[in-house]
């Protein structure tokens, strides 16, 4: 019964549509925000508590359910899962039920090196957005769209980058979440296709909004077929670090 609710409850959420006039977007200086993009634009539209301050776990996963479309598990994973590592996998983060979104820019716990648009923890500043790093990353596709292998060229870049300063490789955990990151990048402004427009990942991580325009992924994103889709990367990667480009 209580899976059947679970499930039923996905859909329900799934299916909501994002409120553009009431959840409208809004920044203020001196609010609490993580490293992560997709969370700052939950707190930025209001979705969450806009300071970005004692934001209940359930509420950071009925917004991430509402607003990108994932499934309940997936939303479970990445806020009681995310929680759990930044307490060090301690009790409190069993009974925490509140977070600061400036909890997550814990490094090593989901923060992690060779971030897309974040410098690494040794440069001192892992945290803050780099226009210059969004530029490279746009850079690496020829075409309008990030795709599976434009971000392979990205995942590797950044490797190198860590490399060339004596940062260690990332481990199990760090390559599940980096690679999942850039999949969940095409499966949330993909629109089915799993290519995002460069427009709308440059507004989603210069402003941290939703981009002009923006729709609720149709299909419903799992821990499976964001696995999928971190798998095709991760071999495209493996392509370009063996012949590099």
């Amino acid at each position: 019964m209580l899976i059947q609710q679970l499930i039923l409850y996905s859909i329900c959420v799934s299916a909501a549509a994002v409120d553009h006039v009431k959840y409208h977007y809004k920044r203020q200086a001196g609010d609490s925000r993580s490293p992560c993009p997709a969370m700052n634009t939950l707190a930025n539209h209001g979705y969450i508590n806009r300071d970005g301050k004692n934001i209940s776990l359930n509420d950071l996963s009925n917004a991430a359910m509402k607003v990108y479309n994932i499934d309940i598990l997936l939303a479970t994973l990445f806020t009681r899962g995310g929680n759990l590592l930044i307490q060090n996998n301690t009790l409190d983060g069993v009974l925490k039920t509140t977070v600061d979104l400036s909890d997550y820019d814990k490094h090593d716990a989901i923060e992690h090196d060779g971030s897309l648009t974040r410098m690494d923890f040794s440069q001192g500043d892992d945290h803050t957005f780099q226009p210059e790093m969004l530029k490279q990353l746009l850079n690496d596709s020829t075409s309008d769209f990030l795709d599976f292998d434009s971000l392979a060229k990205s995942r590797v870049r950044r490797e190198k980058d860590m490399a060339s300063r004596g940062n260690p490789p990332l481990d199990g955990k760090g390559i599940f979440i980096a690679y999942g990151e850039a999949a969940l990048l095409l499966e949330t402004f993909g629109k089915g296709t799993n290519k995002a427009p460069k427009a709308d990942i440059e507004t989603f991580f210069s402003e941290e909004r939703l981009p002009d325009g923006y729709e609720v992924p149709k299909q419903l994103i799992t821990i499976p077929s964001t696995v999928a889709l971190s798998g095709e990367i991760q071999a495209a990667a493996a392509f370009h670090r063996m012949f590099s480009f």
